[in-house]
């Protein structure tokens, strides 16, 4: 199995060569749900100055909850919105692609030191979007190059508003 730290390091430089390298291969699925995990484990370290020990469980459920939900949406945009000749990548690959893209969550964990931790979360969200933007921008031809970032901000956004959603529903039960 490839270094999984040499890999996050590209993905934080947002390297194009990685991508372009990426396939819809389980050895490339499982390295990216692996990063997805360790993006959302980090949120829950980070969480611990927020919420105490049990930040662990709620960042990184809420992590991967709220990861889930950002590609998921693009996703269903992207294939649903978007002629099939735009998109020059497998479905499984565009979510292997969105997995590698959430490895700038790896700086959440610094978010346990409290003055820290709003610069760190907003700093890795800004960067997963950005990370986002880059890898479907290599496994996407559309000619108009505001489509993707518009894409990933849009489904940053309708992320928000569910979660908020969710939050408000839940707070009428208790």
């Amino acid at each position: 199995m490839k270094d999984i730290f040499k890999i996050i390091l590209k993905i934080l430089k947002l390297d194009n060569d990685f991508y372009n390298n990426v396939s819809d291969e389980a050895e490339d699925l499982t390295l990216a749900a692996l990063v997805v995990i360790i993006s959302s484990l980090a949120a829950g370290i980070g969480s611990i100055s927020q919420v105490g020990i049990a930040g662990i469980i709620v960042g990184t459920i809420g992590s991967l909850i709220n990861w889930g939900l950002w590609a998921g949406i693009i996703y269903i945009v992207l294939i649903r919105f978007f002629p099939e000749n735009t998109v020059d990548a497998s479905p499984r690959e565009i979510f292997i692609v969105l997995g590698f893209a959430s490895a700038p969550g790896v700086i959440k964990a610094g978010g346990i030191i409290p003055p820290f931790h709003s610069f760190l979360f907003i700093l890795s969200n800004l960067w997963m979007g950005v990370s986002m933007v880059k890898a479907l921008e290599v496994k996407t031809e559309f000619k108009n190059r505001w489509i993707v970032p518009a894409l990933v901000v849009g489904g940053w956004l309708a992320m928000a508003v569910i979660i908020v959603l969710a939050g408000l529903s839940m707070k009428r039960l208790y």
